[in-house]
């Protein structure tokens, strides 16, 4: 249930529902479990062709809407983490902070470093 709730559901960045961008259509909410008056298969050939080539168009439009809208989306988001940034232009001999995070080392780990084997702090003697 809660999974058909968010694929009904529009969502707020593509402003179109999940289930409508993947089939064209939202889905059915009701319990009318009649069949449907025709199969699809029972119409001409002419007909299905045009029926497919109607639904490719409406579901072109439909993603045209839905990368329109990512892209606004994408902008004001960008608009938004842009506002207190600063441009910074570093010069040889500044001092920066730098993270060691991703450096590889051929030292110990911080926490094997901060105690010898004998339990005291600095070098192993």
């Amino acid at each position: 249930m809660a999974e058909f709730s968010d694929n009904a559901k529009e969502s707020s960045s593509s402003k179109v529902a999940p289930f409508l961008a993947n089939y064209g259509f939202l889905p059915r909410m009701s319990f009318d479990w009649s069949p449907p008056d025709e199969p699809p298969t029972s119409k001409p050939a002419k007909e299905q062709q045009q029926d497919a080539a109607r639904f490719a168009q409406d579901m072109d439009k439909i993603w045209s809407e839905v990368a329109r809208n990512l892209r606004a989306s994408q902008e004001s988001q960008a608009k938004a983490a842009n506002k207190n940034r600063k441009d910074v232009e570093y010069q040889v001999g500044d001092m920066v902070y730098l993270s060691t995070k991703n450096i590889k080392t051929h030292r110990p780990p911080k926490k094997e470093a901060k105690t010898s084997k004998n339990g005291s702090r600095g070098p192993a003697t």
